[in-house]
């Protein structure tokens, strides 16, 4: 096959192509597990997290994700 023309929703399925997020998951989870592992330990993502992909996207709190790599002061450091 020399062209592939997307028609429509499904359409990518239809054809047999893995563009599903549980593929995605799947990919990244095989081929850059460091990043599939911080990804689940940062956002505490389970398998029914990946269902939803582009809803969960957007409920991500950066605010959250900082705080982890943010080293926090010590108590014994007071100014």
């Amino acid at each position: 096959m020399k062209h592939l023309y997307i028609i429509g929703n499904g359409f990518d399925l239809h054809t047999g192509l893995a563009t599903r997020y549980a593929d995605f998951r799947r990919w990244l989870e095989n081929n850059y597990p460091f990043i599939y592992e911080n990804m689940q330990a940062v956002y505490d993502i389970d398998a029914e997290w990946w269902n939803d992909f582009e809803v969960q996207l957007g409920k991500l709190d950066i605010n959250r994700f900082v705080s982890k790599f943010t080293p926090q002061p010590s108590p014994l450091m007071k100014l």
